[in-house]
């Protein structure tokens, strides 16, 4: 929706999309093969909502200045929609340690956005996840 919104305004530059490579095994480091094992079959799948995930080039989350979101959004997990095909994604907290989260979040960073890396993230994730134990939502 944006990108429709952004392409018909006018005197706009429209959307700057940047070229992604593929990622080959043994490439990219820990955040690129946790991505491979855990994430890749659904936003680099051509499933359709619920079971397809977004096109994380397109998240706001990871597009953001801070990682906040990216940082809960992620172990919390993104909980269906009730009576409407909406996105999902299953929890992974407990199941990844705030180092490979780290890594993740950077190979997400770096491989579906044209921002620079985050600089805080490592202090932000144990934070985030105290946030989150307390409320139990993001």
């Amino acid at each position: 929706m944006s990108v429709y919104i952004q392409s018909n305004m006018a005197g706009h530059p429209g959307l700057k999309r940047y070229a992604r490579t593929e990622v080959r095994p043994g490439e990219g480091g820990i955040g690129a093969r946790l991505f491979a094992a855990s994430r890749a079959s659904c936003h680099e799948g051509s499933a359709a909502l619920p079971f397809g995930g977004m096109d994380l080039a397109l998240s706001s989350a990871l597009n953001a200045p801070e990682p906040r979101n990216m940082i809960l959004v992620t172990p919390a997990g993104v909980p269906a929609a009730d009576g409407r095909p909406a996105g999902m994604m299953p929890s992974f907290d407990g199941a990844i340690s705030n180092e490979d989260l780290a890594a993740l979040l950077q190979y997400l960073r770096a491989h579906f956005s044209d921002k620079a890396p985050w600089s805080s993230l490592g202090g932000s994730i144990p934070a985030a996840r105290r946030e989150l134990q307390k409320t139990g939502q993001p």
